[in-house]
């Protein structure tokens, strides 16, 4: 599952890229200290997303899938199961669905929404961040858990 070049802008082609986590860090994980401090808090993510069993899908957009030198942060989408916070009182899941638990710990803005929303919504929100600042398509990263 490769990741796709850049373009001239230093955007991924549109569209969502299903991609490995060694993918991603080939192509995005290093080029500056910042970077690499980026990537080590996205494994930190990804990490509690496959142990938590909650996580369905994992998809990166904004700056870290792009070709800038220094990210400002995270910015992630997580797909979750029926009910991802039932029963959970433990554990680093609520790190990844509070928002500011979130911001706090991995230097990332992650927003979830349940499947059961159903898979036109979640596209519909996909189809939003692929958008950049300036209403351009650009690719986001789905990671493959």
């Amino acid at each position: 599952m490769p990741v796709p070049s850049l373009d001239e802008s230093g955007n991924l082609p549109p569209g969502v890229h299903l991609a490995t986590l060694a993918e991603v860090e080939r192509v995005f994980g290093h080029g500056s200290p910042r970077r690499d401090w980026l990537w080590k808090k996205l494994v930190e993510v990804v990490e509690v997303a496959r142990t938590s069993g909650k996580v369905k899908r994992l998809i990166i957009w904004g700056s870290f899938v792009t070709r800038k030198e220094i990210p400002g942060d995270l910015d992630l989408f997580l797909v979750t199961d029926a009910n991802p916070i039932q029963d959970i009182t433990s554990g680093a899941l609520p790190d990844l669905l509070d928002h500011e638990r979130a911001r706090r710990r991995f230097q990332a803005d992650i927003f979830w929404m349940k499947e059961s929303i159903g898979a036109a919504t979640i596209q519909d929100v996909l189809d939003v961040y692929q958008l950049d600042r300036n209403r351009r398509l650009r690719g986001i990263i789905e990671v493959a858990l």
